[in-house]
């Protein structure tokens, strides 16, 4: 018990770091010149950022509450505020919504500085037609907001290095 404590307090400390880090690099000057492949980005350092929140399905909420939490402490660290605004996509806008992607998730992803993301999708919806699977909402997303990757946190295990 007590070793699962410290890797849960070094987990956090390590959680908490690279949201300071973050957090540096939204109060860093703009870079000198933006690419012509950039949607939206953020011109200048803020005070404060819109960040539309999608908790999703299965232990996402769990997720996106004690990421949100890590969050606002690491922002305070850099005097930056945050205004969430959460949002359905995946399993849990089908079950409210009848739709994996509802419009107004959308318009609060254009609106939004930035998307923060947690997992989606669950056996309960595998029956499901392909129109209503959560899988497609992301695809949607992806598609109608020129997504392409996801950023996650990753650790390497030196004895995998070679296979990666």
């Amino acid at each position: 018990p007590s070793a699962f404590a410290t890797n849960s307090d070094c987990t956090m400390k390590l959680s908490l770091a690279l949201l300071v880090a973050a957090c540096d690099a939204l109060v860093a000057p703009p870079a000198a010149k933006p690419t012509k492949t950039q949607l939206r980005a953020v011109a200048a350092p803020q005070d404060s950022y819109k960040i539309t929140l999608l908790p999703g399905d299965g232990i996402g909420p769990e997720i996106t509450t004690a990421t949100v939490k890590a969050l606002v402490a690491a922002g305070k660290t850099k005097g930056i505020t945050f205004d969430f605004d959460e949002q359905l996509l995946g399993g849990c806008a089908i079950d409210k919504e009848g739709t994996p992607w509802p419009d107004k998730t959308l318009e609060s992803c254009k609106a939004a500085d930035s998307i923060l993301m947690a997992a989606i999708g669950g056996p309960k919806w595998d029956g499901n037609p392909r129109e209503l699977r959560p899988e497609t909402g992301l695809l949607a997303m992806r598609q109608q907001l020129g997504l392409f990757a996801n950023l996650r946190p990753a650790k390497a295990i030196p004895q995998l290095l070679d296979a990666s």
